[in-house]
Formats: C-alpha cells, structure tokens, sequence
C-alpha cells in the first residue's frame, strides 16, 4: 500500500468543500420542491456559466485559479475544455430534484455528499488502489453508507420504497461510482441520478 500523505491532505480539502453542499438537503428539509428546483435553477446556471467562461475570459479564469485551484483534479485545470466537478454536482442535484419526489431527492442528495467522501477518504487511506485509480476499500464505505443514509431518511422523510430497495440502490449506485471513470461519465452527475432512479422505479414496482 502507497500512502501518500500530501495527496491524502489534499483530498480532505476537497471533500471538506464537498461538504459544504450538505446546506442544499438541509434547506429542501424546510422549502417545496418548487423553491428548490427554482434556487437549483439559479445556482446551476451560474456554476456552468462561469466554469464555461474560465475556458474564454482571461479574467474569469484568473479568479478561478486564484480561489479554487487548490481543490480542483488536474484535468480540471489542464487547459483543455471540461467542465469542474462543482458543475457537476450542482447539474446533479437539479436533475434529481427536478424528476423525483422530495424524500428521494434529499436522500440521493446526502448519498452523493457523505458516500462520496467516505469512499474517497477511506479509499485513500487504506485501500489498493485498482487499474480505474478507486479500491474495493472504499467502494465498501460508499455502500455502507449509502445504505445507512437511505434508510436514516426514509426514518425522516418516508418515500414509496423498502428496505430491499434502498440496497438495491446503494449496491447499484456504487458500481456507478466505481465504473463512472470507465463510462467517461462524471460521479458527481451520475451518482445522485442513479440513486434516485433506482429507488423510483422501485417504488413504482411495489405500485403494481
């Protein structure tokens, strides 16, 4: 096992602004589905704005470099067109809020919040790393704690599934996290999306 102490440091600032969003479940606890979609409306159309801009305006690119580098993935900041995984996030959660119910979209919220930085900080911590650069170690902890969300909120915020389904999702949502690199297709999209597709279409089994 490499431990790397620097790049595991850095991952915590990383994942510590990742946490920062926990503020977005919190407030659709309290807010219609509605307020939501139209503040998510909002904040994604300026996320994606300004992460497009910094690849044409010098000035915007600068602002960029000077608050976020340190917690942006080198091919973030290589120069080459792609979008930030802030932009991702926030394109997640307007999808998800947008096409599932509240207790689904909260719950497929804090799985992209907290499994995420479970399976990245144990991931690094103590796990081997595969050829897809993610470890069996920390795929554990993100369905692990999947589940253990899932079922907290469907505790608070009951939605139409069952203890099946939320292992189903969780089992599910964390071969799309580990795959997500091979599929060229960003976790931060599609970990929220999966989840909450796969608990949807659960419950609309169990309606038959």
């Amino acid at each position: 096992m490499n431990f790397n102490l620097e790049n595991y440091n850095l991952e915590i600032k990383r994942k510590a602004f990742h946490c920062m969003s926990i503020v977005f479940p919190i407030f659709y606890l309290i807010t219609s589905k509605l307020t939501m979609v139209m503040v998510l409306t909002v904040i994604t159309g300026i996320a994606v704005s300004l992460d497009i801009s910094r690849h044409y305006n010098p000035a915007i690119q600068a602002w960029v470099a000077r608050f976020f580098t340190t917690i942006m993935r080198p091919d973030e900041t290589s120069g080459n067109f792609k979008l930030s995984g802030v932009s991702y996030m926030f394109l997640g959660f307007f999808i998800t809020c947008l096409l599932f119910s509240k207790g689904v979209a909260i719950s497929a919220f804090l799985v992209l919040i907290v499994s995420d930085t479970f399976a990245a900080l144990v991931g690094k911590k103590i796990g081997k790393p595969m050829a897809n650069g993610k470890s069996i170690e920390g795929s554990i902890a993100f369905a692990a704690s999947a589940m253990l969300i899932g079922m907290l909120a469907y505790t608070f915020h009951t939605y139409g599934t069952t203890f099946s389904g939320i292992v189903i999702a969780s089992g599910v949502t964390t071969w799309v996290e580990y795959n997500a690199d091979r599929f060229d297709i960003n976790d931060n999209l599609a970990i929220p999306v999966t989840f909450g597709s796969v608990v949807a279409v659960w419950g609309w089994l169990l309606s038959l």
